[in-house]
């Protein structure tokens, strides 16, 4: 039977908060909780959460479908170093190229406020 996640996921473990994301989705297809986890890991700098949280943007599914954080989302995964993440920017800079200044400019704010300083650390 269902029993929901109570306990409470260490601040500082985004691979915990994926996995929760990953659960949720798996066991209540509730992509919306997903996208919260997903999106706690990828402010922590996890590039797989990050990735991942920019294709639920992309399709919409827990977000409203949104290309800006899409592309935002998958870039700064790739400038991480995530190995599918230049290749899906690339091909979501195809399909927004009147977007693309919009959410560069949005990767550079959140690169600041979410990588930048666990890159001091």
């Amino acid at each position: 039977p269902y029993r929901p996640i109570t306990a409470p996921v260490p601040k500082r473990r985004p691979y915990s908060r994926v996995k929760v994301a990953e659960l949720i989705i798996g066991a209540l297809e509730d992509h919306a909780k997903a996208v919260h986890w997903f999106t706690k890991a990828a402010e922590q700098g996890l590039a797989s959460a990050q990735f991942i949280l920019g294709g639920k943007y992309f399709e919409g599914e827990g977000v409203p479908e949104d290309y800006v954080r899409a592309y935002t989302w998958v870039n700064i995964a790739a400038a991480q170093g995530h190995p599918s993440g230049k290749e899906i920017k690339e091909h979501f800079a195809k399909i927004i190229p009147a977007q693309i200044a919009e959410a560069q400019k949005l990767s550079r704010e959140l690169w600041e406020k979410y990588v930048v300083p666990l890159l001091k650390e």
